[in-house]
């Protein structure tokens, strides 16, 4: 694999978004993206004896979390979409998780205070004993 992803980020600015096009397809079409893209930092550091641009670090955990969310990185059109709009993806995704995650917990909470309410005395009192017994230190 090429290093002109890299290059593309540390020449500058105006090369940036042709870099970001170049990590999109990288990641959109490689199976072992992380080893690829270890392997490529590797030969950039060998070759250039610099460290990665910082542009570059960044627009890769851009890339590699929509990956981890299942955001594409290339649209319809075969065209890369833009590093704003893969993040605002990716920002709704999660905070749609966490909302659901929240939902969840909600409706567990629930739905152990209407059991609670339907237990007589002494099944609170054995429930109780239960959740002392087996749930220590949560």
């Amino acid at each position: 694999m090429s290093v002109d992803v890299i290059i593309a980020y540390a020449v500058g600015e105006q090369s940036q978004e042709n870099g970001w096009s170049k990590l999109c397809f990288v990641v959109a079409n490689t199976a072992d993206v992380e080893n690829v893209l270890k392997n490529m930092e590797g030969d950039y550091r060998t070759q250039f004896d610099k460290p990665l641009p910082s542009a570059y670090r960044s627009a890769k955990s851009a890339a590699l979390k929509a990956v981890r969310l299942g955001v594409a990185l290339v649209d319809d059109n075969g065209q890369a979409k833009g590093k704003t709009a893969v993040e605002k993806e990716c920002r709704a995704l999660a905070e749609k998780k966490v909302a659901s995650d929240g939902d969840i917990i909600t409706k567990a909470v629930a739905d152990i205070n209407a059991a609670l309410d339907r237990m007589d005395s002494v099944m609170y009192s054995a429930f109780l004993m239960y959740v002392r017994t087996n749930l220590k230190g949560l």
